[in-house]
């Protein structure tokens, strides 16, 4: 789905786009290896119940740019790829809700 991830545009000879109603250096939270990350951080919170009971975990590793994160996914799939800034308004009437939530 090419809402929360690249995708190739038609007849384009193999060329992947990534839309985002954000601009090109905003930096997004990376939580790291998930299937790692996740378990250390559960881990901590139940273990720790008096600091973390009633609390948000914020389970972010890093934060990458927009544009870092098509380089990593480009490098990794083997496909090229380009950012592509769009309006809140124009992402809305492709995605529709979702489209309006992730432009919020």
């Amino acid at each position: 789905m090419g809402l929360i991830r690249p995708f190739e545009l038609p007849k384009s000879g193999g060329k992947y786009v990534w839309m985002q109603p954000s601009k090109a250096d905003a930096l997004l939270p990376i939580c790291g290896d998930v299937g790692v990350n996740t378990g250390v951080y559960v881990r901590a919170a139940l273990e720790h119940p008096e600091k973390s009971r009633g609390k948000y975990v914020d389970v972010r590793t890093d934060r990458l740019s927009l544009t870092d994160v098509l380089k990593i996914w480009s490098e990794v799939s083997g496909r090229e790829a380009k950012y592509v800034l769009i309006s809140p308004e124009a992402f809305e009437a492709i995605w529709g809700v979702a489209g309006k939530e992730m432009a919020m």
